[in-house]
């Protein structure tokens, strides 16, 4: 298969933003065969099948694969797997790295729609939307969750969505009776408003891009009451 030239695009932003946080690198050697292949997994439950659809479009539309989502038998879960051995130079010189961090690559960031596609793809992953009311107010929390601090990340939503953004630290213990055993369980939780500083950003930017529409509606209906002066101006 001929591989097509990859260049920087909304639709790669946006891959990237989900192969970092729900996607798997994986290396694995094949009896016969003197060099490892490499594949990527993503592995989703059935309300995020959206994106593994637009994921698997775009594996097509950029990559110039085809590839099938099959369901897992005896689990109610989606996977689709891509080859990429061939692509891992074009990765390395477009800065997209795969080591569970969200790692912006470099040319999104000084474009605002390559960002928002980015970020698009990471909340639709990892990532929650919370109305929640303080006093009189309601307020729009998004939440990324992971298994690192990402401080990276942090620094670049300050900087481009010009907002407060902040970092909890979350564990819990977990007890499994089968085995007789309790798993300390740890991750991180990012958190940022949507706001009158960044939610123009979030409707321009971000909002095309998320395929998943229970998270969607959630920050259009925001932003549609906060536009009619129904809720505060933070």
């Amino acid at each position: 298969m001929k591989e097509k030239i990859v260049l920087p695009s909304f639709e790669l932003a946006y891959w990237t933003g989900v192969v970092q946080s729900d996607g798997t690198l994986k290396k694995y050697h094949v009896k016969g065969r003197k060099h490892p292949r490499y594949e990527i997994s993503l592995t989703v439950s059935e309300k995020s099948l959206p994106m593994l659809f637009k994921f698997q479009e775009i594996c097509k539309n950029v990559f110039n694969r085809s590839v099938k989502v099959f369901k897992l038998e005896k689990r109610n879960v989606w996977t689709l797997n891509i080859r990429v051995k061939s692509l891992l130079d074009a990765f390395h010189k477009l800065d997209i790295r795969f080591n569970k961090s969200f790692n912006s690559p470099t040319w999104c960031l000084g474009n605002p729609e390559l960002f928002g596609a980015y970020l698009a793809g990471i909340i639709d992953g990892d990532g929650s939307v919370t109305l929640t009311k303080r006093r009189k107010y309601l307020y729009c929390l998004m939440r990324i969750y992971s298994g690192n601090e990402e401080k990276e990340l942090a620094d670049h939503l300050k900087k481009i969505l010009n907002c407060g953004v902040s970092v909890h630290k979350r564990t819990k213990k977990s007890y499994f009776a089968k085995e007789n055993r309790i798993i300390d369980g740890t991750w991180y939780e990012l958190h940022f408003l949507v706001s009158k500083k960044n939610y123009k950003f979030l409707k321009e930017f971000v909002l095309p891009n998320i395929s998943l529409n229970y998270k969607k509606e959630k920050i259009k209906s925001f932003i549609q009451k906060f536009e009619s002066n129904k809720i505060s101006g933070m």
